[in-house]
């Protein structure tokens, strides 16, 4: 819970984390939050393709450059540098 005098201020401190994550990771969770969203809005069910879209979305994510580069870094106790590949 955030006091709502304090909700700005954790917005940005929010914001800043998720800006320092791998892009391609976060586009990826952004598109299928975005399916949920719409399919949820329009009162539908999840389809097979929407489960293999989030199957792939996380293909993507983990076999990524980024991914990869957020392991290194991690093992070395070092910031992670993501390029969005």
């Amino acid at each position: 819970m955030v006091k709502p005098e304090d909700l700005e201020s954790e917005v940005y401190t929010l914001a800043d984390e998720f800006a320092h994550n791998a892009p391609l990771s976060l586009r990826e969770h952004k598109r299928i939050v975005n399916m949920l969203v719409r399919r949820n809005f329009q009162g539908s069910a999840l389809a097979a393709q929407d489960i293999e879209s989030m199957h792939e979305a996380q293909r993507v994510a983990r076999d990524s450059h980024d991914a990869n580069e957020g392991r290194v870094a991690f093992a070395e106790k070092r910031t992670p540098v993501f390029l969005g590949r």
